[in-house]
């Protein structure tokens, strides 16, 4: 779907359904703090991607604050005029952006700033290291640390347990996702999954 663009249609059929859904769980009183959606580089580096971001955002009526747009650091490697145009027109707009298994991959870290971020996400991989006794969570603790540093947002993937939510929140990352708060769950009024709150205490 990348290499053919079909990821571009495809992109904003993800994109128009996780709005609508926000707009739902508004309504019946379900409201999370923002809906994270993926977003490839082809995306990224369509001219017409901002405006159909602005249009989607309208159309189901959700605020620009409630969309965060996460991307890996390999679209930062790109770093194109159409790719930097883009993110203007995004923080414009006022939608938030995310860096997706920060750490992993090779960008520099002056795109943090220059690419004006609004979250970082601590990968699986680091954060299977958090909370075990043989565990090295070095790498997870730096991500927080860094985040907090510059002003960003930090969420951890793939928490699976309680020990690994308590070291989290211990380190100062109050904002995690992962299959000890939930797993994937149908999109229905009835559906309460448990939202991204790190349990407080030791």
């Amino acid at each position: 779907a990348e290499a053919s663009g079909a990821i571009v249609p495809i992109g904003r059929w993800v994109l128009e359904q996780a709005l609508t859904e926000v707009a739902r769980a508004t309504r019946d009183g379900r409201g999370t703090s923002w809906m994270s959606v993926n977003v490839s580089g082809r995306q990224l580096e369509d001219p017409a991607f901002a405006a159909t971001v602005a249009s989607l955002l309208a159309a189901t009526g959700v605020a620009p604050d409630r969309l965060c747009l996460e991307f890996t650091e390999s679209v930062l490697l790109r770093d194109s005029e159409s790719l930097r145009a883009t993110f203007t027109e995004l923080r414009r707009l006022g939608v938030r952006l995310g860096l997706d298994d920060f750490g992993t991959g090779y960008s520099s870290l002056g795109y943090l700033r220059s690419f004006a971020l609004d979250v970082l996400k601590i990968p699986r991989e680091f954060v299977e290291q958090v909370g075990s006794p043989d565990g090295t969570p070095a790498l997870a603790h730096s991500i927080v640390a860094l985040a907090d540093a510059l002003d960003l947002r930090v969420v951890a993937e793939g928490v699976e347990t309680l020990e690994q939510a308590h070291a989290l929140r211990r380190m100062g990352c109050e904002m995690a996702q992962g299959w000890y708060f939930g797993r994937p769950s149908p999109t229905t009024a009835d559906s309460e999954p448990r939202y991204d709150a790190i349990p407080t205490g030791a």
